[in-house]
């Protein structure tokens, strides 16, 4: 262990002389940046029981969404608050684990939900450091500091052990809380989100959403866009009806300038709401395939720069062409596929590839990891 974790680790020690609160819960997604995914659904299903659970959230930006504005605790990253609450609450629940630089109390219970479900690109000890930004002690430290960890397949715990180094009994085999929404979605639900966003309920949507290029924390990376037009074009040959183009980029991905043409969906932080209203998904390597599965809503990966990616991250733990998505290199074969698209033989791949990975996706993750903590 280097010097500089060494004394980090001795610092946030010094909050254990603190008692710790047995009805507090520390969430965190992504670190603050966004107020979304599993633990956003955890938080809203505890806060709409009722229970006496006192409420802190890590959240970095302004403005304060509306559902942190009352009775929860608002703290930035690596503030003084942030390391007060985090080490004095019984329950930690985060999408990205905690910093090895932080020494969690054996009697904490911390919750790594992870961001993405399936099995696609490598992460963990099976990329370069300078991609994901942590060592192997480091992430041998935040694997031995994991109480649970939460599956969505049978493949994604097989591959995550020796990725996160987090031992087999930690992993909770019972899908993610983020997606019991799409076993459980209405009309109703892509109507509010709809009207929320400003969005016409009369026209088709498709959204563009890539995954990160890049190493850890850098920014600056070239997002290879579709021609628009032509894919407007192809879209409403196949599928009929007028249609709107979103585009959401990574979470770590600075805002765009001089797009046009688009509704940029970016800042909106809940993914799961887009993919819900999403008539179309078209992607790369998100790991956002594997919840789009569940609604049987076509999905295309454009994937101009497969070769260079498979180069530079690592590749992927399977072949991209099993993956729920019909595979395109370029504009002209994205185009083609949607065109032909064939609804039944794209259903009959989805539910292989269910199958395949051993799905743990049955819509009551969220109420199984609350019963499971005791909560």
């Amino acid at each position: 262990m280097n010097k500089l974790l060494k004394y980090k680790r001795l610092f946030t020690k010094l909050f254990w002389i603190l008692p710790l609160s047995s009805n507090k819960i520390f969430f965190s997604s992504y670190e603050g940046k966004q107020y979304s995914c599993n633990p956003k659904c955890i938080f809203r299903y505890l806060k709409s029981s009722g229970r006496n659970m006192r409420y802190v959230w890590e959240y970095n930006t302004t403005p304060i969404p509306e559902d942190l504005k009352s009775n929860v605790i608002i703290v930035k990253h690596n503030s003084f608050l942030y390391f007060l609450h985090l080490l004095t609450s019984k329950y930690i629940i985060t999408n990205s684990g905690i910093s090895a630089s932080v020494s969690i109390r054996e009697s904490q219970i911390c919750v790594n939900t992870w961001h993405g479900g399936g099995a696609y690109k490598k992460v963990g000890t099976l990329i370069d450091q300078n991609i994901n930004g942590t060592s192997y002690k480091e992430l041998s430290i935040i694997a031995k500091q994991t109480t649970y960890f939460v599956s969505s397949s049978q493949k994604f715990t097989d591959i995550m052990i020796p990725s996160t180094l987090v031992s087999k009994e930690k992993f909770l085999n019972i899908g993610m809380p983020r997606n019991d929404i799409f076993l459980q979605l209405g009309q109703e639900y892509i109507f509010k989100i709809r009207k929320c966003m400003g969005l016409p309920s009369n026209v088709k949507i498709v959204l563009f959403a890539p995954t990160y290029r890049g190493e850890s924390g850098n920014t600056e990376y070239n997002i290879l866009m579709p021609d628009i037009s032509m894919l407007l074009c192809a879209l409403s040959r196949r599928f009929g009806g007028d249609w709107i183009f979103l585009y959401r980029t990574h979470y770590y991905k600075k805002e765009e300038k001089d797009i046009s043409n688009i509704i940029d969906v970016s800042k909106y932080s809940d993914m799961q709401d887009l993919l819900c209203i999403a008539d179309v998904l078209i992607t790369d390597y998100s790991s956002s395939i594997w919840d789009y599965s569940l609604t049987f809503k076509p999905c295309f990966l454009f994937v101009p720069d497969l070769d260079e990616y498979i180069t530079t991250r690592g590749g992927f733990y399977s072949d991209i062409n099993t993956w729920p998505g019909i595979v395109s290199k370029d504009m002209q074969n994205l185009c083609k596929n949607i065109v032909e698209f064939d609804e039944q033989k794209y259903k009959y791949k989805i539910l292989q590839h269910h199958n395949d990975l051993g799905s743990f996706e049955y819509g009551t993750a969220t109420k199984t990891l609350v019963d499971i903590l005791k909560l």
